[in-house]
């Protein structure tokens, strides 16, 4: 019975691989195929491809990136200003997508006022600069050498106890404190401050939940909003300057899903 059992466990293990590696070999495929069909210039066919792997459940600043790319060469304003936004949050610092999100940003006919100071992107440049996921994995590293320093303190108490060790040893906690109270923050931020992008090309935004209401506002594909509410297929957005108004589920995308 129990070889049976072992034999069992290891052909559920052989099939769960060999799924796994038909399942990655697909995306593979698929993402080359993207690749190639964006080198030809058959950028509906990349989109085509690109999007079969978002569909799969993949969260990739590359695949974002690229996808990005071959909606701006569709001159799909709106969707590309989408992607290279996903891709920006899983990796900022990367040059040749900070480039192409400004210069998509440069297209988008209505500029929003930058609110951040410079002042304030100095003091706190980290958030800035590492993605939410490194700013995880760094506050788990520091607080982890934070506490084994901690241990050794209490076991060789006299031994540890050096001025410059002492300086090692606040340093790990201040720096694991502030990683950890950023990550609190951008993960507030993720769930609670919703982040959108507009799609058509232009659309009116207006006082109440019809075509009918008020025409308050117009905004242009690839304007960034901030969703306030949403109520019957529509969505209460706030651009700029105070500008608030409601707008159709569908006119939009969020980023931060």
């Amino acid at each position: 019975m129990q070889i049976k059992a072992i034999k069992a466990t290891v052909c559920c293990i052989i099939g769960i691989l060999i799924l796994f590696n038909i399942l990655y070999a697909s995306e593979t495929m698929s993402y080359m195929n993207g690749i190639k069909a964006y080198q030809e210039g058959n950028y509906d066919e990349a989109v085509s491809q690109f999007t079969k792997n978002v569909q799969s459940g993949i969260n990739n600043g590359k695949l974002f990136y690229n996808l990005g790319n071959a909606y701006l060469k569709q001159e799909n304003l709106g969707r590309a200003v989408l992607w290279y936004e996903r891709a920006h949050r899983l990796m900022p610092r990367d040059p040749d997508l900070r480039f192409n999100l400004e210069y998509a940003r440069g297209l988008v006919k209505d500029q929003v006022e930058e609110k951040t100071s410079p002042l304030i992107k100095s003091l706190f440049f980290w958030n800035y600069i590492l993605s939410f996921s490194e700013i995880i994995l760094l506050s788990i590293g520091f607080s982890i050498s934070f506490w084994l320093m901690t241990f050794f303190r209490c076991i060789y108490s006299k031994k540890l106890k050096s001025f410059f060790l002492n300086i090692i040893y606040y340093s790990l906690l201040n720096i694991s404190a502030v990683l950890i109270l950023t990550g609190f923050y951008n993960y507030y931020d993720f769930i609670h401050v919703k982040q959108a992008v507009i799609l058509p090309e232009k659309i009116s935004i207006r006082s109440g939940l019809s075509d009918d209401s008020t025409e308050l506002f117009t905004l242009h594909a690839g304007s960034k909003v901030k969703i306030q509410s949403e109520k019957n297929n529509y969505v209460k957005i706030y651009f700029s300057n105070g500008k608030l108004g409601w707008i159709k589920r569908s006119a939009i995308e969020i980023i931060n899903t």
